[in-house]
């Protein structure tokens, strides 16, 4: 994806526009991820505080030895398809995701 830019989309219209703003947000939503299959969020109303927290958490969380983050995979996670996948554990097309 050399070279491209991904799309920022404003969420906002979703929260309360009209039922013609949340099509075109949704037609946006679509699009990109057609397109490239990401897409950054704008207006989505959370706040900064809680941002800083979740990836202060994410970083901790990455940082755990892998046998503490091994009672959590993704195998005992069931139905639910919750838990973690350690690096080059997860397949796409049959290879590893890294």
């Amino acid at each position: 994806m050399t070279g491209a830019r991904l799309p920022v989309i404003d969420m906002a219209p979703l929260f309360g526009g009209g039922r013609a703003e949340r099509a075109a947000v949704a037609a946006e939503i679509r699009s990109a991820c057609r397109a490239h299959g990401f897409f950054y969020v704008s207006g989505h109303g959370v706040s900064d505080s809680v941002l800083v927290a979740l990836e202060a958490a994410s970083r901790r969380f990455f940082t755990l030895p892998e046998e503490t983050k091994a009672a959590i995979a993704m195998a005992k996670g069931g139905r639910a398809w919750r838990g973690h996948f350690p690096l080059g554990d997860e397949l796409t097309s049959g290879r590893p995701d890294l």
